[in-house]
């Protein structure tokens, strides 16, 4: 029974191998990635890697991913850029720690926070607000910002109000002075740059850590090109 068991597994991936070579092609980058690195880090590395390779098809599947090195060693990417910060080491993997970005908080220009001066977290939680999945250890690093008691607990596990991976949906909520919405400032370059959305002044801040990952071995040349691009931003 085990030794068909195994098989069986075999089978399986063999199989899954086939379909994605199927669907893909072998000239095909398979990059998975967090919400917050699109604009920031993928967007800039792969125009450089397209006047290389011009002809290289990117499938970049975005999410908050739990067990991201679970799905890179299974196969399912090529690599991964996301938070890896508590994620535990894994056997056959290279990751590289990139350089921290500062969270920005946007609000619309007419949203009365603008009007309160410099805020703090619990400032920013007296209203609306929207970002992506919270992981378990930011929902401990923001409860430690509110101060760590009942009430800071209690408070963090109400936010998000909207969680959302889709940027698009997160920034669509400023066209109203309503939310404020977490993230990094290239993401809203455009908005602050139209005058529509205006940074929240903070009086604490806070870091996104963000990490590259692939496998140690079997590495494509489209691999091996998109890594170097991304070690120009590491730490």
């Amino acid at each position: 029974m085990p030794i068909a068991q195994a098989l069986r597994e075999d089978l399986n991936q063999y199989a899954t191998r086939v379909a994605a070579l199927r669907e893909t092609g072998p000239g095909t980058l398979l990059i998975g990635c967090g919400p917050l690195t699109t604009r920031t880090l993928i967007l800039p590395a792969l125009r450089s890697v397209r006047q290389v390779m011009p002809d290289l098809r990117f499938r970049i599947l975005v999410s908050a991913y739990a067990r991201p090195l679970d799905l890179l060693q299974a196969g399912k990417f090529d690599m991964f850029l996301g938070d890896l910060t508590y994620t535990p080491e894994a056997d056959n993997v290279e990751i590289m720690v990139m350089e921290k970005q500062q969270i920005q908080f946007v609000a619309h220009r007419d949203h009365k926070i603008h009007q309160r001066g410099p805020q703090t977290m619990a400032g920013i939680f007296d209203f609306p607000f929207a970002s992506p999945h919270l992981h378990k250890h930011w929902k401990a690093a923001l409860t430690k910002a509110l101060g760590g008691g009942a009430e800071a607990v209690e408070k963090v596990n109400a936010q998000p109000h909207i969680e959302c991976d889709d940027y698009n949906l997160l920034t669509g909520l400023l066209a109203e002075p309503d939310y404020i919405v977490g993230g990094m400032a290239d993401t809203f370059a455009d908005l602050i740059h139209a005058k529509t959305v205006k940074p929240v002044s903070m009086a604490q801040n806070l870091t996104w850590n963000i990490c590259a990952a692939r496998k140690s071995q079997n590495t494509s040349d489209a691999v091996e090109l998109f890594w170097s691009e991304l070690a120009k931003y590491r730490a």
